[in-house]
């Protein structure tokens, strides 16, 4: 049998648990939208450059004019060659995340021409309506992974910095661009295709330029991203309240 305190005193500790976790809703609830509103700054910082009427005056230049379109092939479940293969799920807004990489089998010879180099930019080519064109720089680990026909791949080549090209390619998916581009009757897989990407055209300032708006774009990154932990810290540690304040009531603390 449990002992219960008297109905007066039950009443009065159902009354400052109700009080109390009704606050922890409240902090929950601002602490998600912090949390929310540092996910959206980098959309913010990218329109913010590329949305200037500064770039405007620099001139523009297509990708099939500036850079290489690399190959890449089919994954064959047949295939003689065990393989790291890069998927989209790798491309997302804050960079390469090697966790999508996935282990696969592809013929040799297509291997061998997939292989990403250091600093190549890639895209989601085949995808859904909301994740199609994600991008991402491959900073070169794990070295010797391969690309799919899922992705395209881009070598920037010389008269632009890839960090710069895969921030504008960036840009581009955070507006949705895509979103009307891509081909494909259905939502759940859009296309977009290698001339498409040739033939796009992209402001281009001056190298040093251009290495300046990305250096100024990676420190407010590192910054967001350093809210972002903290909101999700505090978002944790809300979240255990309810718990112990419970804990609290039953051994007769409150």
């Amino acid at each position: 049998m449990i002992a219960a305190p008297p109905f007066p005193e039950q009443r009065r500790i159902a009354g400052i648990l109700q009080e109390q976790l009704s606050a922890v809703e409240r902090a929950r609830a601002a602490a998600q939208a912090q949390l929310e509103a540092a996910q959206a700054l980098p959309a913010a910082y990218l329109r913010e450059v590329f949305d200037s009427t500064d770039l405007d005056q620099v001139g523009r230049r297509t990708i099939g004019d500036l850079c290489q379109l690399l190959p890449s092939k089919s994954i064959a479940t047949a295939g003689d060659a065990e393989v790291q293969a890069i998927t989209t799920a790798c491309l997302t807004e804050r960079g390469f995340d090697p966790l999508g990489i996935k282990a696969a089998r592809m013929w040799s010879n297509d291997a061998a021409l997939c292989r990403v180099a250091p600093n190549e930019v890639l895209i989601a080519r085949s995808n859904t309506s909301e994740l199609v064109g994600r991008v991402a720089m491959f900073p070169g680990e794990p070295a010797g992974a391969v690309a799919s026909d899922l992705t395209i791949r881009i070598w920037a080549g010389h008269r632009i910095d890839p960090r710069f090209l895969a921030t504008y390619l960036s840009y581009l998916y955070v507006t949705r661009f895509w979103r009307e581009k891509a081909g494909g009757a259905s939502d759940s897989m859009k296309k977009i295709t290698r001339s498409q990407i040739s033939s796009l055209s992209i402001p281009l300032p001056e190298l040093g330029e251009q290495r300046s708006i990305v250096e100024g774009l990676e420190v407010k990154q590192q910054l967001v991203g350093n809210l972002e932990r903290a909101s999700r810290e505090q978002l944790r540690s809300i979240d255990r309240m309810p718990a112990a304040l419970l804990r609290a009531a039953f051994r007769g603390e409150l």
